[in-house]
């Protein structure tokens, strides 16, 4: 088992208290609460994994600025100005994406996508 140095439960407090700190201190943000709000739900991507084409569903298409769609690394693969309702992934390497989905109010949405042959 591998031994971190964080602690969790409420025995992290302890050292704060002991210190004389008598305010706990404020919990790390989770990744998982990095929040886009509501927009992961309005975004359906489906197949997933794909192998040729990439269909995106979004409950209001008038809100979407642009597409993109990232390597791992963060490259920069794919990019549209406003709603597309499909993408030709058909001639992108196997591997692991990311679909980045910019809303005109400058708010983003993100899901990982998988492309297999």
């Amino acid at each position: 088992m591998k031994k971190t140095t964080l602690s969790y439960g409420p025995w992290r407090y302890l050292p704060a208290y002991l210190m004389g700190n008598s305010t706990a201190p404020v919990p790390e943000e989770k990744a998982s609460d990095l929040g886009h709000g509501n927009a992961l739900e309005l975004a359906t991507i489906y197949p997933n994994p794909v192998s040729d084409r990439l269909n995106i569903n979004f409950k209001d298409n008038e809100q979407v600025q642009n597409l993109k769609i990232l390597t791992a690394a963060g490259a920069v693969t794919y990019r549209s100005n406003g709603f597309q309702p499909f993408v030709d992934v058909s001639k992108f390497s196997e591997g692991t994406y990311f679909l980045i989905i910019t809303k005109t109010d400058g708010s983003h949405t993100s899901r990982q996508i998988l492309i297999r042959r």
